[in-house]
């Protein structure tokens, strides 16, 4: 999720239910006591991120094409050179990777629910947010070796992630020798949850049906057994991902200007 999109939807929460704006008021935000105002504003989130987020969640290339400067032969240039010199080239060499997660259904896949809206304080609420999509997931790898592909294995799958997003929103008046105060906001996510189920592979090193299933299980399941912090160190790296896409900027809004448009 991009940063100001996210910080757009938060300012909803804080400002969607807003009718009149007095300059003297200090600030405050506003407390859902759950029923239909919440139920309303889900609904409308939700229409917000089926139309504004990207179909490519996630694209990584970071790790492919990489080369090294390796001899790929001798050479003796010239007469009165007295000895052969090594020829050095780049050569594709390492271990390529490359991810790529795809959500392209989120109007008949997004579950967005937001709950359990509290004042913290006179000028910050808690709530949370729950979010839940279909996902496709495309992974390739090559191991190279000073110019040699020693392998080469693709996989693509399809899962349903889930998140529980616990955020806060703060807010506050800045006069500044104005008659009208600005109004400046700040959400963050302050933990997330990541989970995932119905892991299904589709495709496996050209191999696709009910046997890349059979594959994709058993793989999930040695690794499960075998190799159970490598699921969690994953999950806790997509959770410090979103905590971090989820700290937006303070966003100041400008009442005066509202008023003279």
């Amino acid at each position: 999720m991009r940063r100001g999109l996210f910080g757009a939807l938060l300012f909803l929460v804080a400002f969607g239910p807003f009718r009149t704006v007095r300059a003297q008021a200090p600030p405050t935000l506003p407390f859902l006591n759950g029923g239909s105002s919440t139920d309303t504003l889900s609904a409308t989130l939700r229409g917000l991120l089926v139309e504004n987020i990207p179909p490519v969640l996630l694209e990584d290339n970071r790790h492919w094409g990489q080369q090294k400067l390796v001899t790929r032969g001798v050479e003796r240039k010239g007469k009165g050179q007295p000895l052969p010199q090594a020829q050095k080239s780049y050569k594709n060499h390492g271990v390529w990777r490359r991810t790529k997660v795809t959500a392209n259904n989120l109007r008949d896949t997004l579950f967005f629910d937001l709950r359990d809206v509290q004042r913290a304080s006179p000028d910050s609420i808690t709530f949370m947010v729950h979010v839940a999509f279909d996902a496709r997931v495309e992974y390739e790898q090559q191991n190279c070796r000073s110019g040699i592909r020693t392998y080469s294995g693709s996989l693509r799958a399809r899962l349903r992630l889930k998140a529980a997003l616990f955020c806060t929103m703060t807010t506050r008046l800045e006069k500044k020798d104005r008659l009208i105060p600005d109004v400046v906001f700040r959400s963050r996510v302050l933990r997330a949850d990541l989970r995932y189920d119905n892991f299904v592979v589709e495709h496996v090193n050209g191999v696709g049906g009910e046997l890349a299933k059979l594959i994709g299980n058993a793989a999930q399941d040695v690794l499960r057994t075998f190799r159970p912090s490598l699921e969690r160190k994953l999950l806790e790296k997509g959770n410090a991902a979103i905590v971090k896409a989820g700290d937006t900027k303070e966003v100041r809004i400008s009442l005066s200007k509202l008023f003279k448009e």
